[in-house]
């Protein structure tokens, strides 16, 4: 009963070893309330507590169901295995207290498990184990303190699953080096030895390795992630570069900026509204401003004719599509490439009767597609030199009767599902 009670005591104190550990960091960056509550609920799910549980459990088993000598090893790898499964659901519980993505839980989780089990491989009694134990801890948040801002941070770019996956596998092998008393008997005295030694200094090379591992996809990722934000700075002065430019186009066209600012946001609206989690929809709003970038070549006298065009002028008006396309043909870049398609192609037609070339369909880019119904919702509801502004329920009206026809039936069935939030860009940026 003194050895029970004297592995309870080491099982506490590393219980409550997470669960305080895990309350600091949850108060420090989450400022979640509850934390008393939180604080037990992490101390009954901790592995420690899971571990004594389960060791408990075979205790009593086979007391009462002794195995064999040769079914020992055998035993041993039934344990490791029922014990990996029972941490799923701890695993599901931290990962809601502490509001985790479940690599992230499950690599905490069992960063903790392979620290304890290392001590466990280390230790040649109660003493030495709880210090091993506090040593590694402190060695872990050591290496890690000048990290832990950008670890904890939920917008890294850290690959959590496969660091989750080493570490799972850290813990086998810590495991199979713990069960190594089962086999080898005399590893089952609490005396030092050259096989305890052995068995040691493999446990620690490994728990080193995925160390240096782990300390690897940090540094990558912080790499990366610098490299993301110069592309974000980058991307924003490219923006303001295009929107500026894209408004003293519109203002050469008799159109207001505000213009500009609508059709990219409509056109992102409806991007998300079509995918959600839709890679191009950022390019695509930023692009999207550059629709009718080759007006920049057409008369002054025809864009601002207060009056219906001739046929001649309005063959005129028509090549700002291909003026599009060759202005913008010499640019790099996704936005460009992007932005090029969007301004030849926005006026052809999914029936194919539009122009310049009769494109119809999914011939069109989804960029073309997506930016002809935002523009012309945004020029049926604006006043023009040529005509007043609809009542954005007509507008509605009228693009919902050219779906199929004039525009592609998926874009608008988006541009209906978002429709709500169109509405509200609209007003947000009404013309002064």
């Amino acid at each position: 009963m003194s050895q029970i009670m004297l592995y309870f005591f080491t099982k506490t104190f590393t219980g409550l070893w997470f669960s305080l550990f895990n309350i600091y960091l949850i108060r420090k960056y989450y400022k979640a309330r509850n934390l008393l509550i939180k604080g037990i609920g992490l101390f009954l799910i901790s592995y420690s507590m899971v571990s004594f549980v389960m060791e408990l459990f075979w205790s009593i088993w086979l007391q009462h169901f002794p195995p064999s000598e040769g079914m020992m090893p055998y035993l041993s790898q039934v344990m490791i295995v029922t014990e990996c499964l029972m941490v799923l659901v701890p695993i599901h519980i931290f990962r809601r207290i502490d509001g985790l993505k479940m690599s992230r839980a499950v690599l905490i989780y069992f960063e903790y498990a392979c620290i304890e089990r290392l001590s466990s491989v280390m230790a040649i009694g109660v003493v030495s184990y709880i210090a091993i134990y506090i040593l590694m801890q402190i060695l872990v948040y050591m290496e890690q303190k000048k990290d832990l801002d950008y670890i904890i941070s939920k917008h890294n770019t850290i690959r959590w699953d496969a660091l989750a996956v080493y570490m799972i596998g850290l813990k086998f092998v810590l495991d199979e080096l713990y069960a190594a008393s089962d086999v080898f008997m005399e590893l089952r005295e609490n005396l030092f030895n050259i096989q305890s030694l052995w068995l040691s200094v493999m446990a620690l090379f490994a728990a080193l390795f995925i160390a240096g591992f782990f300390r690897l996809g940090v540094m990558n990722a912080k790499v990366n992630d610098d490299k993301i934000q110069y592309m974000q700075k980058f991307q924003n002065a490219q923006e303001k570069i295009i929107q500026t430019f894209a408004e003293i186009m519109e203002a050469k066209s008799g159109e207001t900026g505000q213009h500009v600012r609508r059709v990219a946001e409509y056109s992102e609206a409806i991007a998300s509204q079509m995918d959600e989690n839709n890679d191009y929809r950022d390019y695509l709003r930023v692009a999207s401003m550059m629709h009718d970038v080759g007006k920049l070549m057409i008369p002054i006298a025809i864009l601002e004719k207060p009056g219906p065009l001739t046929d001649l002028e309005f063959q005129m008006m028509m090549t700002h599509t291909n003026y599009g396309d060759s202005l913008l043909s010499h640019s790099d870049g996704k936005i460009m490439d992007i932005a090029r398609s969007i301004a030849y192609e926005h006026h052809e037609r999914w029936d194919g009767k539009g122009y310049p070339r009769g494109l119809r369909g999914n011939q069109i880019s989804i960029y073309a597609q997506i930016v002809s119904v935002a523009d012309v919702y945004d020029a049926l509801t604006s006043n023009r030199a040529y005509k007043e502004a609809w009542d954005p329920e007509e507008a509605k009206k009228e693009i919902l009767r050219q779906s199929g026809k004039q525009f592609s039936p998926s874009v608008v069935d988006a541009f209906i599902g978002c429709y709500d939030k169109i509405e509200e860009i609209r007003r947000a940026n009404a013309d002064a």
